[in-house]
């Protein structure tokens, strides 16, 4: 991808939120409670996220994370759950799952909003 600036190259698609999981931030003062994008669309998403990945590295910022793992944040608390019990993942029932359109992209940099729609 050209700079990963081919975001308008993206064909849109959908998503769903398959899986329960909960995530405790780097500093460990924080948990939340993430649905996982683990099923149709996690791909498409991941691409995504690598394609702005590229244009952090290109101006020399750091990438979020090496293996991101999509998912949408519903809840957090303030501290490490995790210290006190390990929180498997919990895939959801099938009537449970929710699923979503891709149609846009939106990137914040600073107090600036960038949106970028898909084909």
């Amino acid at each position: 991808m050209q700079d990963g600036l081919d975001l308008l190259l993206f064909n849109r698609f959908e998503a769903q939120l398959t899986e329960r999981e909960i995530y405790v931030n780097d500093e460990k003062t924080r948990s939340f409670i993430g649905l996982n994008v683990t099923g149709p669309g996690c791909s498409q998403v991941v691409r995504l996220i690598k394609a702005v990945d590229s244009v952090m590295k290109s101006f020399a910022f750091p990438v979020f994370y090496e293996d991101p793992k999509p998912h949408v944040t519903v809840a957090w608390m303030l501290g490490d759950v995790k210290q006190q019990h390990d929180y498997p993942s919990v895939p959801l029932e099938e009537d449970q799952c929710l699923t979503f359109h891709v149609d846009v992209v939106q990137c914040r940099i600073g107090k600036f909003n960038h949106f970028f729609k898909l084909k």
